[in-house]
């Protein structure tokens, strides 16, 4: 599976660079009421998520994708993942409804600083047709942190990694298809 449409923008990483990897979900603190007003009372029929992350690292040659809503790291082993670079909050009643234009905001000043520190540079996309995207579906308790430093417990050896970026140590082994073989006459 690949990303839908075509990023807004591609960025080579230069340095290495801190981010927040998106692991999963976790139900929020806050409820929407029958009118769908947010609320902070558990009487809501119905709740809402926040995102749950991992401190992770990009490497020098790896890519960020800014797509629409949402920022992609394409890295060494062909893989996709939903990452952030400015820190993540969690949802409020306040802001429950405009909190995802408010991080995306964020996300941008926050990848511009990079890029004029040098961190970032623009790039061409790198054609790939083998890449994957790593889905972010696993489910939390409301009292699961917003951050983690590593794999989440719960994910055990599925995403466990290289030490210190958390990247799988070998991309997904892909069988060639077979082949005939020609016979010259």
């Amino acid at each position: 599976m690949r990303p839908v449409g075509r990023p807004q923008r591609v960025l080579e990483v230069r340095e290495r660079l801190a981010l927040y990897e998106v692991v999963g979900r976790r139900p929020s603190a806050v409820f929407l009421d029958d009118d769908l007003n947010p609320t902070a009372t558990a009487q809501g029929p119905h709740r809402l998520t926040d995102l749950v992350y991992r401190r992770a690292f990009a490497e020098p040659g790896d890519q960020l994708h800014l797509m629409s809503g949402q920022t992609l790291l394409f890295d060494g082993a062909q893989t996709y993942r939903a990452v952030l670079l400015s820190e993540p909050q969690p949802l409020e009643v306040a802001t429950a409804l405009v909190h995802a234009q408010r991080v995306r905001e964020v996300e941008v000043e926050t990848v511009e600083r990079a890029v004029v520190a040098g961190s970032l540079a623009e790039a061409l996309a790198r054609p790939s047709k083998t890449a994957q995207v790593m889905r972010a579906d696993e489910r939390f308790d409301a009292d699961h942190p917003l951050i983690v430093a590593g794999p989440p417990a719960r994910m055990g050896a599925r995403r466990a990694g290289r030490a210190g970026n958390g990247r799988d140590s070998t991309p997904p082994h892909r069988t060639p298809p077979h082949r005939a073989a020609r016979i010259s006459s």
